[in-house]
């Protein structure tokens, strides 16, 4: 369910007779068969992570990307970062040459 959701999102609609129509499930697995999307869902989220590395340092999106917020310890196991997350789906997806 959750599957074919994200894929209607990403493959978009189909276009017949100037309507736009959604994409059934059988439509979908014909695209990308049973296979998991995680992979595929990584590989764009690091693409678009590398798009915003491009852009200008006075953006706004680049600043809150390299802002680092002052932070107090807190008890217990630490929380996931979002630069550790980012780290561990390259390591997933073997890139080795980033720039």
């Amino acid at each position: 369910m959750f599957n074919g959701r994200v894929l209607r999102r990403m493959c978009g609609g189909i276009k017949v007779n100037e309507n736009w129509i959604k994409r059934y499930i059988k439509q979908l697995k014909q695209l990308f068969g049973n296979s998991n999307i995680l992979p595929f869902l990584r590989i764009s989220w690091l693409n678009w992570i590398g798009h915003v590395n491009k852009i200008d340092s006075e953006r706004k999106v680049i600043q809150v990307l390299n802002s680092d917020p002052p932070e107090s310890p807190l008890r217990g196991r630490p929380k996931y970062r979002w630069w550790s997350c980012v780290q561990t789906d390259i390591n997933k997806c073997k890139i080795t040459n980033r720039k």
